[in-house]
């Protein structure tokens, strides 16, 4: 399936396999498949925005979503509509 998704891409878009992503519009992704985990992080691109107002200094603040939060398939739409 993955194929067929990957060759229909490819007919519409120029395109190359980069393989499995790790970064893209300035959001880190890892995995951890062994717990089944997967994160995101944009530490990358705060730097970069703290260093062009020459913030680097400023003091960290607290984040609007708890740290260690865990999803559930649960969480998950389940109708259409709500998809």
């Amino acid at each position: 399936m993955l194929q067929s998704v990957k060759s229909l891409l490819n007919n519409g878009f120029s395109m190359k396999d980069l393989g499995e992503a790790t970064y893209i519009l300035g959001i880190n992704i890892y995995r951890d498949r062994s717990k089944r985990l997967i994160g995101l992080s944009q530490d990358t691109y705060i730097d970069k925005v703290l260093k062009r107002f020459n913030m680097e200094q400023s003091k960290r603040g607290f984040l609007p979503m708890s740290h260690g939060m865990r999803f559930s398939d649960k969480q998950c739409p389940l109708l259409d509509e709500e998809r």
